[in-house]
């Protein structure tokens, strides 16, 4: 876990896979997704709103108020929403079928496309145990959504190197007692300790579901302070899957 401070920000970040040029990319993109969902955020940071339920104290479409801008930011506009997929799954018979859903975003960043799900939750960052349903579910559900669509995902037709599956958890930290100078301490000294209890328990016996990407905002002082939530964190675990070959990038090759 390392430190990166940025624009005044302060944050905690962990990679655990980054060789080669698309996991450079999809770790480029959390990173600065982080970033400018953090920006946008402490817009509400003023005396005319009052520091009350901010984005991310509730679930994925309100958050989405801080996240879709910031990811149309930093893709220079080429974002989707809701895309249609279909997915392969296997019914209670164990037989596969196909079942229509959709994608939360669709993207192009540095010459790939994204394909993100997301997924939100809380967690009680004095426990000593990880929600089953609200966080490790969520978590596993998640990175099966990306699996299952694997097959649609190459019919994309934009000229770029690949489809790259991404999930993103974000976790807001919560806590029953009033957030002041020493209990923001306390959390910025055990976000560590936190990070490793959340990585085990989201991924249980499942290696394959780990994250490639943790990243934590440490909420700055004043408005973990004055946030009637009482969140002195923001947490985002990132999942990438290898680049899909899709049609797109047959097509970029013959040009």
């Amino acid at each position: 876990m390392r430190k990166w401070e940025k624009e005044g920000l302060e944050f905690r970040i962990t990679t655990y896979d980054v060789a080669d040029e698309a996991q450079r990319v999809s770790m480029s993109l959390v990173k600065n997704l982080m970033l400018e969902m953090a920006k946008a955020s402490m817009k509400f940071d003023n005396a005319r709103y009052g520091f009350h339920d901010l984005p991310y104290t509730y679930r994925e479409r309100q958050l989405d108020a801080v996240l879709l801008p910031a990811l149309s930011k930093i893709c220079q506009g080429l974002v989707m929403t809701e895309l249609p997929v279909i997915r392969k799954i296997k019914d209670e018979e164990k037989r596969q079928t196909e079942s229509t859903g959709r994608a939360d975003y669709w993207c192009i960043y540095k010459d790939y496309s994204f394909v993100i799900e997301l997924k939100h939750s809380y967690d009680r960052y004095g426990s000593h145990k990880t929600r089953q349903d609200t966080v490790v579910d969520r978590w596993q559900e998640m990175n099966e959504q990306l699996r299952n669509a694997a097959a649609d995902y190459r019919n994309f037709e934009e000229k770029t190197k690949g489809v790259i599956r991404l999930g993103l958890h974000v976790i807001t930290s919560i806590t029953a007692k009033s957030a002041n100078d020493q209990t923001v301490q306390q959390y910025k000294d055990k976000v560590k300790e936190i990070q490793y209890r959340l990585v085990k328990d989201m991924t249980g016996k499942r290696p394959t579901t780990k994250p490639d990407m943790v990243m934590c905002w440490l909420v700055p002082m004043r408005m973990a302070e004055n946030d009637d939530g009482n969140i002195p964190g923001l947490w985002m675990f990132a999942k990438w899957f290898e680049p899909i070959k899709h049609k797109g990038a047959k097509l970029m090759n013959k040009t």
